[in-house]
């Protein structure tokens, strides 16, 4: 026997349904009640995000770093340690490396991994701290073992004991590349026991982040503080410059050019999907600078081609094209095998949110594998060989496909690399702190 449906209740009559009352005056619980509902502004949560970060700062600041380290550690071995006691000074240099994340996000190589890479080659030794772990989306991790590395999460990494460790047979290089508070303390502790400290300011930090973690008044404190300043662009060079009045040293981005040579046999990647043509794009795809619009765009002008992106999205593809394909983060190591299948490689950045960012890193590895470059109009791009700079997604289609039948001149790139590589970089670091 069929069971007989439950009753639809029935609808109130309007004409018996009480008027919904607003808060009185003389209901002040019922008024903050209804502002609390109402969402925050945005500029008001920004304010928010500011003070609760500069309130962290100013309680990491004022706690002695040993005190700070052995609550980090759950330990009182900051403390305990007693210095290694030695003859003689070796003449190595012993570089720290303050960075965000670990090595081994996007594939190995982001600016400070890099660094680290060429400094391991060049003999020197390094201690990698990162401050969270790796949160990319379908990461393919890719260990990094050398004799003279150490890769350590911040959780685990005591300065107090790393310098009293080392100081006694090592040179320290502390390199900061994010200014957060803690790296600060860092910097400062090592930097009053002898070390040379650098700050390495890669972007416009106040202007390109939402304010979770950023204190102005900690990079302010860093600036003053440490031995040389070095930025990553001109924009930020002259912005250092005049807000702090100090000599800042211009050190731009690069590329391994014994990874990237143009000239190898390289076997095409199985998962690379072939096509009339294939543009493709190397690098981070989260956040907003980079402007899905113009790769839209060139897909939908460009049904026979392959539009290939190669990096971590974190979600933010949510339009699916049949010739769009995001093949996740591949290791530095596989890079080149997809660039020297691609017949033009892309820099869709939006220049109007990073208009003080550097040249990004994989222009400089896409001429040295000699493929022509589209990029939107950033401002230190425009100079570069054989780039072709667009203003809007209308004008990045058409320059990729003039960018086609363009090759790069050979002679003109080879001086462009011989003047940015990664060797070139470490040589000028080691320059600047008298190695």
């Amino acid at each position: 026997m069929r069971p007989e449906p439950f009753p639809t209740p029935p609808l109130p009559d309007p004409k018996n349904v009480p008027p919904r009352l607003s808060p009185s005056r003389t209901d002040p619980l019922g008024r903050l009640a209804q502002q609390l509902a109402q969402p925050t502004p945005e500029p008001a949560r920004g304010l928010a995000r500011r003070v609760r970060a500069e309130a962290r700062a100013a309680a990491i600041g004022a706690l002695p770093l040993s005190l700070y380290e052995v609550w980090k550690l759950g330990s009182i071995d900051p403390f305990v340690t007693r210095a290694t006691t030695l003859s003689h000074r070796t003449s190595g240099w012993h570089f720290l490396i303050l960075a965000g994340v670990p090595m081994t996000d996007s594939g190995g190589g982001q600016r400070p991994a890099q660094i680290a890479h060429e400094l391991l080659h060049s003999g020197h030794r390094v201690t990698y701290v990162y401050r969270f772990p790796s949160r990319e989306y379908r990461r393919r991790r890719r260990s990094f073992a050398h004799e003279s590395l150490t890769h350590i999460h911040f959780a685990e990494f005591s300065a107090r004991r790393f310098s009293l460790e080392r100081e006694a047979r090592e040179r320290i290089v502390a390199v900061c590349e994010i200014p957060f508070a803690e790296f600060r303390a860092c910097t400062r502790y090592l930097g009053a026991r002898g070390a040379r400290t650098i700050y390495d300011c890669t972007e416009d930090w106040e202007g390109l982040l939402d304010g979770k973690w950023y204190a102005r008044s900690v990079e302010g404190r860093m600036l003053a503080e440490v031995d040389f300043v070095i930025a990553s662009a001109r924009g930020i060079q002259e912005s250092i410059g005049q807000r702090t009045g100090r000599d800042v040293t211009l050190v731009p981005n690069a590329v391994d050019t014994r990874l990237f040579v143009a000239g190898r046999d390289y076997e095409r990647p199985a998962d690379l999907p072939r096509g009339e043509a294939v543009f493709t794009y190397v690098g981070t795809m989260w956040g907003d600078g980079f402007d899905w619009e113009s790769v839209f765009a060139l897909a939908r002008a460009r049904p026979e081609a392959q539009v290939v992106l190669v990096g971590d999205h974190r979600g933010q593809l949510r339009t699916r094209l049949p010739n769009l394909h995001c093949l996740g983060l591949r290791p530095q190591s596989e890079i080149p095998a997809y660039l020297a299948h691609s017949d033009v490689c892309l820099i869709p950045w939006r220049p109007d949110r990073l208009a003080r960012s550097p040249v990004p890193l994989k222009t400089f590895e896409y001429l040295a594998m000699g493929r022509p470059v589209v990029s939107l109009d950033l401002p230190e791009v425009r100079e570069l060989p054989a780039v072709l700079v667009a203003r809007n997604p209308r004008e990045f289609v058409d320059q990729v496909a003039r960018a086609q039948g363009i090759r790069p001149p050979a002679e003109e790139v080879a001086r462009f690399l011989a003047g940015n590589s990664w060797k070139v970089r470490v040589r000028q670091l080691e320059r600047l702190i008298g190695a």
